[in-house]
């Protein structure tokens, strides 16, 4: 018998990584911030963003700012809170402005050369696999990115330059993936946001856990609840459906 040795994951640990898309004005910040507190939010975005999300959540939510003068040390100082787990969830908003903060910040210049582009994208894309491996929530906030792949229109988040490896790898990191948008609101139903969260009309989307239903309202405390419950539940076979 060789020498492995086997770990049996928690299924009922309550901490998911998710990743929230699509364009400005759809609700991602006050969605991301709904997750369960305590929690930091990561604002690249300045103070505007984050105006309505304090006002709702109150002193669950506690921010941090991040731009071009102290985007790396930031980082690190969210990092050692994480492993702390001075908080339940940490909030990164959005992926787009902290990746073009950390370019700013390394070019004294002014001028932004390829290895510097290279750089900034390792960094981050070692940064958000290690927070991934933290026994925290964490949520991505990005922009969403249109390409054109194969004659089809497809968005991505935009969480680094164009067409790099940096959006795939966040994809793949997260287990929630989802494309926010806003059902506007219709006589007495006031308008909801909500969350795509399986791949239609080219907007790349996933569930790890599968019972999140394709569209859910945002509130992602719930959705971590749903999530982490359908985790421990098995498939019901044809014959028990047929009962």
């Amino acid at each position: 018998m060789s020498e492995l040795t086997f770990e049996k994951p928690e299924l009922t640990q309550d901490v998911w990584n998710i990743c929230l898309y699509g364009p400005t004005g759809n609700g991602k910040t006050i969605g991301a911030c709904s997750a369960p507190g305590p929690l930091l939010l990561v604002n690249a975005e300045g103070a505007d963003r984050s105006r309505k999300a304090h006002g709702l959540y109150g002193d669950k939510v506690k921010e941090i700012k991040l731009d071009k003068t102290n985007a790396a040390k930031v980082l690190e100082q969210v990092f050692l809170s994480a492993q702390k787990g001075e908080f339940k969830t940490y909030v990164f908003d959005t992926a787009g402005e902290i990746y073009q903060a950390l370019l700013d910040e390394a070019s004294s210049s002014g001028k932004i050369s390829l290895p510097m582009r290279g750089d900034a994208v390792e960094k981050l894309e070692r940064y958000y696999r290690a927070m991934r491996d933290l026994p925290v929530n964490v949520v991505i906030v990005a922009q969403e990115q249109i390409e054109d792949q194969d004659e089809e229109i497809v968005r991505i988040p935009q969480v680094g330059p164009q067409k790099a490896r940096l959006s795939g790898k966040v994809q793949e990191f997260v287990s929630i993936l989802a494309y926010v948008g806003v059902i506007p609101e219709e006589g007495d139903t006031p308008r909801r946001f909500v969350g795509q969260l399986v791949e239609a009309a080219g907007r790349k989307a996933k569930d790890s856990s599968g019972g999140l239903g394709d569209f859910r309202d945002l509130d992602l405390t719930d959705w971590i609840e749903t999530a982490t419950k359908a985790m421990t539940q098995k498939p019901s076979t044809k014959k028990e459906e047929s009962k």
